[in-house]
């Protein structure tokens, strides 16, 4: 059986599991550019935290900046990602 997926046309489990595998890996890639870790993962919600291992001032302004390309990168991908940010 196959669903709608962050709006793409219906596609396969399989071709979801692709899709968030490379996502994370996207993910990872500009979460270590901008000081931010995943400290949590469970189903399709993270954990990204910034600042706990060496905290800067600039650590929300980061965090807000990673949000923004990881957006931009999830849209290359054709899905989407829902971030919220608390300080």
């Amino acid at each position: 059986m196959s669903r709608s997926f962050a709006g793409q046309s219906r596609i396969g489990p399989e071709d979801q599991a692709s899709i968030v595998v490379r996502f994370l890996d996207v993910m990872r890639v500009v979460l270590a550019r901008y000081g931010g870790h995943i400290a949590r993962a469970l189903g399709g919600h993270i954990l990204v935290l910034f600042g706990t291992a060496r905290t800067h001032e600039s650590d929300p302004e980061l965090a807000i900046r990673a949000a923004l390309e990881i957006r931009q990168e999830a849209a290359k991908l054709g899905t989407s990602a829902g971030i919220g940010i608390s300080t």
